[in-house]
């Protein structure tokens, strides 16, 4: 299971990714780092909500684990202190909202296939 929030805590890089092979991967589980927090004091109450900042690096990751041939979940999954202000169906939607943003920038449909291949349908 790659967790984005695990590997970026954890000092991980695309270089050890890449190592890895396909079938490592079983589920792919986003969150952010907030920039501002100390690595040294993190808590799983440091799991944010992916943000504009971050759709690009995610995105790129999700495409490049999609070219590898990954077709598993892929879930949003930040600390319930960023959605608690949310009632459960605005919880869900900023979730899949940002899970969309990622899907799209990464040239995948909503089922997780490459846009445009003959796998799309």
């Amino acid at each position: 299971a790659l967790d984005t929030w695990n590997w970026s805590v954890g000092g991980g890089g695309k270089d050890q990714l890449d190592e890895l092979e396909d079938r490592h991967f079983v589920t792919l589980v986003i969150a952010d780092v907030p920039e501002d927090v100390d690595i040294a004091k993190i808590t799983v109450q440091d799991r944010a909500m992916p943000t504009e900042a971050s759709f690009p690096a995610h995105s790129r990751l999700v495409r490049a684990l999609a070219e590898r041939g990954y077709d598993g979940p892929i879930t949003v999954q930040p600390h319930s202190k960023y959605l608690c202000n949310l009632t459960r169906d605005q919880s869900v939607e900023a979730c899949a909202r940002a899970l969309d943003e990622i899907m799209a920038a990464a040239g995948l449909t909503k089922s997780g296939r490459l846009a445009g291949t003959a796998a799309e349908a």
